[in-house]
């Protein structure tokens, strides 16, 4: 589907029936390229025909198509109309996505709530220079469902001289790959299977201060994989509940109509190789969450654990 016509077509009078044929050949062929569970495309073959001349409105193409994924079995396989893209874009937009503040015994405290924001690397360095003085830190990933994993890598960078991040094995353009994201002393290297590629990265603004992070059953995604490689690199203690257990990478692509879809096209391991889809993070010490309006207990134990020098005992390399 070339570009350039396709926007043309539809600035012109919207889209035509070759349009919406084209937008759901697309889909199609994207899965088939991309789709990390091969098992389940026996039949996809019988899909890329079916609606061939029947499609006339973007309703009907956005029914189609998702009659079509449906048959993946798949959540994390969706195609997005042009109101959710525009939600999604609007998500890479959105601000005041870190919060800060020094804790009265000395703390630094970042809650950092997405890694789909643009704007979450900025907005954690200037959290971490302004807190410079903190003894410690606690990186709050409660309620943090993920995003982009380059995003997450670039804050491991602020948190870390070195080490994996995670490893990802998958498919792409039908062939199995593996590619592992690694943090060196000098840069940052993306290793796709023999290929590997340096590029800057970013200075560890917090030391070898110690550090606690915080996650819950929703700390889902990206932030298990930051909260995984702080952990397995004995940067971090985990406190507080088992997380999600999201371990699914999905690719996203954007369609000139302003739609776009997001495809499972791998799984993702932990430095110590664990594997945590459907499992979770089970945390260095479990703490409930604190009924609502109570003190939070979750944040004090993880305070107590850095005021008393506790968390060097519980960190370790993997």
């Amino acid at each position: 589907m070339p570009e350039n016509q396709s926007q043309t077509a539809y600035a012109r009078s919207g889209p035509s029936a070759r349009d919406l044929e084209d937008l759901y050949d697309e889909v199609w062929r994207l899965v088939d390229n991309y789709f990390l569970f091969r098992d389940r495309l026996d039949s996809w073959a019988s899909w890329r025909h079916r609606f061939d001349g029947s499609l006339r409105t973007p309703d009907q193409a956005e029914t189609a198509i998702n009659s079509m994924l449906d048959s993946l079995s798949d959540e994390y396989t969706y195609y997005r109309n042009q109101k959710a893209t525009e939600k999604r874009k609007e998500l890479g937009r959105s601000r005041h996505v870190v919060e800060r503040r020094q804790l009265p015994t000395g703390i630094g405290y970042l809650r950092i709530s997405t890694f789909n924001s643009d704007n979450t690397l900025e907005e954690t360095r200037s959290a971490l220079l302004e807190l410079r003085a903190a003894h410690g830190y606690i990186i709050d990933l409660r309620d943090n469902w993920g995003g982009s994993i380059d995003t997450a890598f670039d804050v491991f960078s602020l948190l870390a001289d070195q080490g994996k991040f995670v490893t990802m094995e998958g498919t792409s353009s039908e062939r199995s790959y593996r590619e592992e994201l690694v943090l060196e002393e000098d840069c940052e290297l993306d290793i796709v299977d023999d290929e590997q590629i340096r590029t800057s990265r970013n200075l560890n603004l917090t030391g070898l201060k110690p550090m606690a992070v915080l996650v819950n059953n929703r700390t889902k995604s990206a932030a298990e994989m930051l909260a995984g490689s702080l952990k397995d690199n004995g940067r971090a203690v985990l406190v507080g509940e088992t997380t999600f257990g999201k371990g699914i990478v999905q690719r996203v692509w954007d369609f000139p109509n302003q739609t776009s879809i997001k495809i499972s096209s791998a799984f993702f391991y932990l430095p110590s190789g664990k594997a945590v889809h459907r499992i979770g993070l089970k945390p260095d010490v479990q703490v409930v969450a604190s009924p609502q309006g109570k003190q939070d207990r979750q944040l004090s134990q993880a305070s107590d654990l850095l005021r008393r020098g506790l968390v060097s005992m519980l960190s370790h390399p993997h």
